[in-house]
């Protein structure tokens, strides 16, 4: 739906009686440049991706910069553009807007239900995050969960692979002897776990997002035992004795 309002976005200013400068190059600068990134930087760049798309939001506003309002010189009449139609740019934008507040407003409903894994789960803890289900019923983006058990990290204190602490750009990294096994990339193939090859006794906490019920052995092991201490939608909390102290099983 909102593909198909930017090409009218692009057109408006045109239509209302806006041309381009065509004396002074300073308007079109941002717009150059823009364009220019967008032709010549990569999209991943040290394990950092979607780089240039990063610059989308400002395509809009650059090219509205490059027009000039009307003068004199310019046709303006009412017969080429009804008084009603100088409020169609700001009703598409709020239309847009309002758009997005409805999807965040039920993206906000839907997130709740990480909430109770949030406060079973102890503080300061070591956690590993398997996203089957990474999508939203609501966001269009297609992993806008893939990485948010994080907020456990950031709320509580503890520490959720995957983590970022392992990305190059990053200003605090792991020492290249304490890397875990979990790097980036782990989280698109959960279903690759495997307890020794990713060193599961070093986690308390499994936070797992599946639309489906995940096998009863995914977490099977000659170690410990990992049991499920809390469910809430899709999500499920897991809890492992090799920290706890429990008998193992």
């Amino acid at each position: 739906l909102l593909s198909s309002v930017i090409p009218v976005l692009l057109i408006l200013p045109r239509y209302i009686g806006s041309h381009f400068h065509k004396s002074d190059l300073a308007p079109f600068i941002p717009l150059i440049v823009l364009l220019l990134a967008y032709g010549t930087l990569p999209s991943q760049v040290q394990e950092v991706s979607l780089i240039y798309i990063r610059f989308s939001p400002y395509f809009l506003p650059f090219f509205v910069f490059a027009f000039r309002k009307p003068d004199n010189d310019f046709p303006s009449d009412k017969a080429r553009h009804p008084g009603w139609f100088v409020f169609l740019i700001p009703g598409l934008s709020l239309f847009i807007v309002g758009i997005k507040m409805f999807q965040t407003a039920n993206f906000y409903r839907e997130s709740q239900a990480f909430g109770p894994l949030m406060e079973k789960a102890v503080a300061n803890q070591r956690a590993l995050s398997l996203i089957f289900d990474s999508g939203s019923r609501y966001i269009t983006t297609p992993m806008v969960y893939l990485h948010y058990p994080l907020w456990y990290q950031a709320e509580k204190g503890g520490f959720v692979d995957v983590n970022f602490a392992s990305n190059p750009p990053c200003v605090v990294r792991f020492k290249n002897d304490q890397a875990p096994s979990a790097v980036l990339g782990f989280e698109f193939r959960p279903t690759t776990f495997d307890w020794v090859k990713w060193q599961g006794w070093r986690y308390r906490y499994f936070f797992v997002r599946s639309l489906l019920p995940i096998s009863q052995h995914f977490f099977d092991n000659p170690q410990c035992k990992v049991s499920i201490v809390q469910s809430s939608g899709p999500w499920s909390l897991y809890e492992s004795s090799c920290i706890t102290g429990k008998m193992t099983q």
